[in-house]
């Protein structure tokens, strides 16, 4: 089940990131210095949530088209944040029946979404087929090779997602403070480079052991998905962040 993003635990930012540094991530992973370079580009977020990242990206380029879309409620909370925008559009959908035309977008962005799938990899090659080519695509998956209390938790919890809500949401509230404490005694904080306040880690914790399906990876695991769809040409730009160029192959 889902949790409505309604800002009960952070009201400014979600993960502990700032809409910011969703547009920096962003810019960043596709090389985007100057605002040109989206002019008539068509760019598709997939599993937007009810995050502000597209409001965000329409306002800064408006002469880029903005397609989002999530499988969740959440899809239809951030419709109404776009209905301003002629150059951002919100739907319904499933990643796994995507309601696209293959080589339909430039750009191609999604962060934090496919390792929640039952197969991460059917879900990259379901984004790689609707990315253009010559286009991009870049997505951030959870690393296994990166120690986190979080995934440690689950492992503890391996039935998690199926306590009722309320339940989840106890065990987030009632466990928070020793990862509060764990995180400033260790430092070990995952990929994030400082302890997270209590609010976001009621959050991380409920985002972790809600999920159905929940997959870590490995750098080999994403270097032989890259072999496997014949990409000459990416790059590894965090951990696990990647971004692929669709070229065809001769």
């Amino acid at each position: 089940m889902e949790l409505p993003y309604t800002g009960a635990f952070e009201k400014d930012t979600l993960f502990g990131f700032s809409v910011q540094d969703y547009v920096d991530t962003f810019n960043y992973a596709f090389g985007l210095t100057d605002d040109s370079k989206l002019t008539d580009k068509i760019v598709l977020e997939a599993g937007c949530g009810a995050s502000s990242l597209i409001p965000s990206l329409a306002r800064h380029y408006p002469a880029a088209t903005f397609i989002a879309f999530d499988f969740s409620t959440s899809a239809f909370h951030l419709a109404r944040k776009v209905e301003s925008l002629p150059n951002a559009h919100i739907i319904r959908a499933d990643i796994h029946k995507l309601p696209f035309s293959e080589d339909q977008f430039d750009l191609t962005y999604s962060s934090g979404v496919l390792h929640h799938l039952p197969n991460t990899f059917e879900g990259l090659q379901n984004l790689y087929r609707v990315t253009r080519y010559s286009g991009l695509l870049y997505s951030w998956i959870y690393s296994k090779d990166t120690f986190c209390v979080y995934h440690l938790l689950r492992k503890l919890l391996p039935l998690s997602y199926k306590y009722p809500y309320i339940m989840r949401l106890a065990v987030s509230v009632g466990l928070s403070p020793l990862i509060y404490a764990f995180q400033r005694v260790t430092g070990l904080t995952s990929y994030k480079l400082n302890p997270e306040k209590i609010r976001t880690i009621v959050l991380r914790i409920f985002d972790n052991i809600s999920p159905e399906f929940q997959h870590r990876h490995t750098r080999d695991n994403v270097q032989s998905w890259i072999e496997t769809l014949g990409v000459e040409r990416y790059a590894v730009v965090n951990e696990l962040g990647f971004v692929l160029k669709k070229e065809r192959v001769a």
